[in-house]
């Protein structure tokens, strides 16, 4: 499996409950249950499990990867060591996405911006394009900057399975995962602990809807 494709694996799993968002909540964490996420072998590759205002992030043999913490107007991303690499912003009445910090007096890093239609974008630090997820039928598709396409997100009844680029299925849930949740984690350049706080995020604050 491609490295890249594993870590997005993992970070996909942090998507869980988006599908039942309404509308935002600094108070209460809205990710309540525990979510397990399989390679194609069926073995586990990650455990999601929230705690109170935390999510711990763990592989498929319990071990802690990283903790999401919700904050008033963030949530802030922990590495195995417990120190703060970042955050998260949720999106503003302005118009603003889902912003990725790593020091409150600078600039966002990247942001992803939810668009009426379905579709979303991620923009760099310079507000240029990185990818579009495309609404389709059977879930999303991911395309680069150059309209390349980089992954598939295809949900079904109660599975939802992730692609890379040439169509090889490297992981599938039949929990609560809508196809929009996967869609965001299908991005490459985001680093893992970025890609798995914006995807809280999301589950967080609903698109589209200021806190």
């Amino acid at each position: 499996m491609d490295r890249h494709f594993l870590g997005v694996a993992i970070a996909i799993a942090m998507f869980g409950t988006l599908a039942c968002v309404n509308g935002g909540n600094n108070g209460t964490l809205r990710l309540k249950n525990d979510i397990t996420f399989e390679a194609v072998d069926g073995q586990a590759v990650l455990r999601i499990t929230p705690d109170g205002d935390a999510v711990h992030i763990e592989d498929g043999a319990g071990t802690e990867l990283l903790r999401l913490v919700l904050e008033p107007g963030r949530i802030t991303i922990l590495n195995a060591e417990k120190k703060p690499i970042g955050a998260v912003l949720p999106p503003t009445a302005e118009g603003r996405g889902y912003r990725v910090v790593t020091d409150d007096e600078a600039p966002p890093i990247f942001e992803l911006r939810p668009e009426p239609d379905g579709d979303f974008r991620v923009l760099d630090g310079n507000a240029a394009l990185v990818y579009r997820a495309k609404l389709r039928d059977y879930g999303f598709k991911i395309v680069d900057r150059d309209g390349k396409v980089r992954s598939r997100v295809r949900s079904k009844n109660t599975k939802t399975s992730l692609r890379d680029r040439s169509g090889v299925t490297f992981m599938t849930t039949r929990d609560a995962l809508s196809a929009a949740s996967a869609a965001a984690l299908a991005l490459e350049d985001l680093r893992f602990a970025y890609a798995v706080a914006l995807s809280v995020a999301m589950v967080q604050w609903e698109p589209g809807a200021a806190p």
